[in-house]
C-alpha cells in the first residue's frame, strides 16, 4: 500500500473539516427553510389573527379595505362604498357580519406570510388577500369617517 504524503494528508484533512462545515450550515438552513421562505403563507391561530387585525387595515391598496376596531367594529371600504359590520373570532376563524349585504356570519382561515393575508373560504380557496397597514398607509380609506 502507498504511503500518502504529508502535504496530500493536511489537504484531506481540510477538505474534510470543510464539507462538515457546509452540512452544518445545510442542516441549519433546512430547518429553518419552510418558515423562513418569502411568499410561504402559515395558518393563523385566534391569537395570532387577533394580533395582526385589531386596530388595523386589510387593503389592496387600490379597490378595497377592510378596518378591524378593537371592539370588534368592522368597516369594509369598497370601490369607495363604506359597509359597517362587525367581526369575531370564532375556532380560529375571522368571522364577520356585515347586515348590508346578509345576516349570516362569513368565517375564513386567515394565511400569513410577512405582511400579506389571506382569508380562505372552508374549501381552501383564496377569497380576499390584502396587505396590513396602519392608518397612513390605508390610502382607500382617505376621507372616510368611522362612527
Amino acid at each position: 500500500m502507498r504511503q500518502r504524503s504529508v502535504r496530500t494528508e493536511r489537504f484531506l484533512a481540510r477538505m474534510v473539516r470543510e464539507l462538515r462545515r457546509l452540512g452544518c450550515g445545510l442542516a441549519v438552513a433546512a430547518s429553518v427553510g419552510v418558515s423562513a421562505q418569502p411568499g410561504t403563507f402559515v395558518e393563523q391561530n385566534a391569537a395570532q389573527i387577533r394580533a395582526a387585525l385589531s386596530g388595523k387595515y386589510l387593503t389592496d391598496e387600490h379597490h378595497w379595505g377592510h378596518h378591524y376596531l378593537p371592539d370588534g367594529r368592522l368597516f369594509r371600504v369598497e370601490k369607495g362604498r363604506t359597509r359597517k359590520g362587525h367581526w369575531a373570532l370564532q375556532e380560529n376563524q375571522l368571522c364577520w357580519t356585515v347586515p348590508e349585504l346578509s345576516t349570516q356570519s362569513e368565517c375564513f382561515h386567515v394565511y400569513r406570510s410577512a405582511d400579506e393575508l389571506q382569508y380562505r373560504d372552508q374549501r381552501g380557496y383564496v377569497v380576499w388577500r390584502g396587505f396590513i397597514r396602519s392608518r397612513t398607509g390605508a390610502h382607500v380609506f382617505d376621507g372616510v369617517m368611522e362612527r
